[in-house]
């Protein structure tokens, strides 16, 4: 399995006709290979090499990956991004908790320490041009998409925090967020969730 997340050089203005996830570049790809037990970075020009790693998994995981993360790479590849099976654990834990918990509450939730920062650090990082900083926290939420993913399948429960901020915990069945390009509906309410 292959997980993987995305960082982009700028954020779409809500404002601008223009505006949307085609307008937004990739700055960084973090990846992670369960099977080889490896991490991989990819920056803009080593994109074609993120097709191959993203071809080679029996399965793409990632969180709000459907909605956000193969919008913005869509563009950047000959083949449609959205025919790799996939797995988004934003969309399972939507459909097993009704809302879309953000990753860094389910990492304070089930490991005690949340992300490294916000998807705006991310932009910030960018503009500075502090990469070693941005590659850090993007392999870092690279590793609590697999830790979560790992936890809730190897426990079949995670605990989380509900609208409220109260803790909860709940089963868990990941193929609840099991994705084909027939249920692209998703990623047309959700595109602001990378922050």
């Amino acid at each position: 399995m292959i997980f993987f997340d995305v960082e982009t050089k700028n954020s779409f203005d809500v404002n601008s006709p223009d505006s949307g996830l085609a307008s937004m570049e990739v700055s960084f790809v973090g990846a992670f290979d369960d099977k080889a037990g490896k991490y991989y970075s990819f920056w803009e020009k080593d994109l074609p090499f993120l097709e191959e790693l993203l071809n080679s998994g029996e399965m793409v995981v990632g969180y709000n990956s459907w909605a956000f993360d193969y919008g913005v790479l869509s563009k950047y590849f000959e083949f449609n991004i959205y025919s790799l099976p996939s797995l988004d654990l934003m969309v399972a834990m939507k459909n097993i908790v009704g809302f879309r918990p953000k990753l860094d509450d389910l990492a304070r939730a089930n490991f005690g320490k949340g992300k490294l920062g916000s998807g705006y650090d991310a932009l910030l990082y960018w503009q500075k041009g502090d990469l070693d900083k941005l590659e850090k926290y993007c392999l870092e939420d690279v590793r609590l998409t697999y830790e979560v993913w790992k936890k809730g399948k190897e426990e079949g429960k995670l605990n989380y925090y509900t609208r409220s901020g109260f803790f909860n915990e709940t089963e868990v069945n990941w193929d609840l967020g099991i994705m084909n390009k027939q249920e692209n509906s998703e990623s047309s309410d959700s595109q602001a969730s990378f922050l």
